[in-house]
């Protein structure tokens, strides 16, 4: 595995999981018990959003056109597929083609905007292995074994023992010798 721990902007799942919360909390109104059955409206909500980076819907990316709903039925007869198979096949791929390249390059150009706002605040440090750093802690509150998170140090000391890519570490706790994957922006110097 090459996920750091505790590093979410590697994890996509982590991006969709939190616009469905968003959504599940948004139509939730008293009982909190009834959460999934909002599900099919919070999927269909999704895939027929916008979304920023790619400039069209989910359903629209896989499918060719926006995702019809009851109400637009009446609406989009000129959707009708045309009498030859074949010809309404070429219709619906060349369409899907289309919007595969137009999502292809709006990707290329968010992900250089993104990668120019993110090194204005990155830093460029490497650690080698067996270099004493400090690493942040991610020890959670636990009343049973008597821990308040605010009161634990920020920073453990740990020794770096593999390199994993450019920002990935696998580092071994100095007080308890746990090994884990650590990305460089949770890791300090000594």
């Amino acid at each position: 595995m090459r996920t750091a721990y505790y590093c979410p902007q590697v994890n996509n799942a982590e991006r969709v999981n939190r616009v469905i919360v968003t959504c599940i909390r948004t139509l939730l109104d008293g009982d909190h018990r009834e959460w999934d059955e909002k599900l099919p409206a919070i999927t269909a909500a999704i895939n027929a959003a916008r979304h920023e980076a790619t400039g069209v819907s989910p359903h629209e990316a896989n499918f060719g056109r926006n995702l019809l709903l009851h109400t637009d039925l009446y609406m989009q007869q000129h959707l009708n597929t045309p009498e030859d198979s074949k010809v309404a096949q070429d219709m619906r791929l060349s369409t899907i083609r289309r919007i595969q390249k137009l999502i292809i390059e709006r990707i290329k150009n968010n992900h250089q905007r993104a990668k120019q706002r993110y090194n204005l605040r990155a830093r460029s440090v490497t650690f080698k292995i067996g270099h004493l750093v400090w690493r942040r802690s991610f020890i959670l509150s636990s009343k049973a074994d008597k821990i308040n998170r605010k009161l634990e140090p920020k920073f453990v000391p740990a020794i770096v023992k593999e390199i994993i890519g450019t920002n990935l570490y696998v580092l071994e706790d100095v007080l308890n010798g746990k090994k884990g994957r650590y990305h460089a922006k949770d890791i300090k110097p000594d």
